[in-house]
């Protein structure tokens, strides 16, 4: 068989086209480490492959990995500091490199890979057991939105038995959820057939809980009238951090508890085999108006008074006051 026969064959040596790829990416690394003000505008070559139409010919495949990059480079990159808005990136560097040799190995898990389904097992085992969660077995999907549409799909079966193979029928399934519920729960009830108007909203409380008293209400009124309540997706009970100053500062306890997702970076130690960490603390950010979430809250108890302070300003200290539920 020639190249000719061959139209998918690289243009070049692959280890050459890896080389150069290699390039692009720790250029890309090295822009990471330092933030940018705003994202740069389309340039005069972006806007001419935007505007071209469908291709006829090959691309060599150095002027395709340049292209790409410079596209890359003009979309708002999240790992770049100063990045908080809807969606946080890790930018790991092992996470890329890990990505690149799945890719590689462009493993199919739809039905049995030997050993990475094995390991799949074995990583959805682990994050039960980190998150203290019970569970015999699992499976990764590609985001939130599909993880939704799962677990909402297993909640339906659950309620109502082989509605999976038979369908609704003249049933009326019902999901209830906080008015902070993720736009991919509404995509989902509309997917299953259960409906967006069969999406009930419970109102939070001041401390950012769910209204059980309403929730019970609605529960209550639903099955009254022949509805079948599938599942509660509060997604309540946030406690977040607004940094109003450029300058970074963070939120970090005084008081030590013990805690098993404790980060690192924290003042912790091990005693008798169990990790003691500050009560709550918050990631460390900068960039005014950034709101990120407090970490621990849930465990503080109602009444209470805690004192925390920022760990890079130590004459910043606060207080939080944990409020009783009404």
């Amino acid at each position: 068989m020639t190249d000719d026969e061959r139209p998918l064959r690289l243009d070049a040596p692959r280890e050459e086209a890896l080389a150069h790829a290699a390039r692009l990416v720790e250029e890309a690394w090295r822009s990471f480490d330092r933030f940018r003000p705003e994202e740069p505008p389309l340039d005069q070559r972006v806007l001419e492959l935007i505007r071209a139409g469908l291709p006829e010919d090959a691309v060599p495949v150095h002027e395709a990995l340049d292209d790409a990059a410079r596209i890359l480079d003009e979309s708002i990159a999240q790992p770049r500091p100063r990045y908080f808005a809807f969606i946080g990136s890790s930018g790991l560097p092992i996470g890329a490199i890990g990505d690149l040799l799945a890719h590689t190995y462009d493993i199919n898990l739809a039905v049995d890979a030997r050993a990475a389904t094995v390991v799949e097992s074995q990583a959805g085992r682990w994050m039960a057991e980190f998150v203290g969660f019970p569970v015999a077995s699992g499976t990764f999907t590609s985001g939130g939105t599909i993880s939704n549409l799962t677990a909402l799909a297993a909640a339906r079966e659950r309620a109502m038995p082989g509605s999976r193979h038979a369908g609704l029928g003249g049933e009326r399934p019902v999901v209830y959820c906080s008015d902070e519920v993720h736009y991919s729960v509404t995509r989902a009830v509309e997917l299953l057939g259960i409906g967006s108007d069969h999406l009930r909203v419970i109102p939070l409380d001041p401390l950012r809980r769910v209204r059980t008293d309403l929730l019970a209400e609605a529960i209550a009124a639903d099955r009254s009238e022949g509805a079948t309540p599938v599942a509660v997706m509060p997604q309540g009970g946030k406690l977040n951090f607004i940094n109003l100053d450029v300058a970074q500062h963070d939120v970090v306890a005084t008081d030590n508890g013990t805690r098993t997702d404790c980060p690192p970076g924290l003042n912790r130690s091990l005693v008798q085999g169990e990790i003691i960490c500050p009560l709550f603390w918050t990631d460390l950010v900068g960039l005014s108006t950034t709101v990120i979430p407090v970490i621990g809250v849930e465990a503080l108890e109602a009444g209470k008074t805690y004192d925390f302070v920022c760990t890079i300003h130590g004459n910043m200290k606060g207080q939080l006051l944990v409020l009783p539920a009404p």
